[in-house]
């Protein structure tokens, strides 16, 4: 059993043992289609966009819906961060032909 498995066993008396769950570290690895630059940009890169329909919903961090952009038809859209109401993360969904093709997050930093 430990060894087709990430769970750790943990011998308690000569008869007993206890299995504690292995719970992986959330890893956070941008997107590649959609993602902040160091200017403040919001980069939206879809290859194939003028020939694929593609949908990008917004989400803030609970989950609500911010807003949609129904139809990408550029291969490379750029948003100002202002169009966000405050920094911190924002959740989204990317469509292709209206299958799910990625759910990510982005952050977006404070100005000083």
């Amino acid at each position: 059993i430990s060894l087709k498995t990430k769970d750790t066993l943990v011998v308690i008396h000569p008869d007993t043992l206890q299995i504690k769950p292995f719970i992986p570290a959330e890893v956070y690895r941008p997107s590649r289609y959609i993602f902040m630059d160091k200017t403040g940009l919001l980069h939206i890169e879809l290859p194939d966009a003028r020939r694929k329909r593609y949908l990008v919903k917004f989400f803030e961090a609970d989950k609500t819906p911010l807003f949609d952009i129904k139809e990408v038809s550029e291969e490379i859209l750029l948003l100002d961060k202002s169009n966000f109401l405050r920094e911190g993360w924002y959740f989204f969904e990317l469509y292709e032909d209206n299958k799910l093709k990625e759910k990510n997050r982005f952050f977006i930093a404070r100005d000083f």
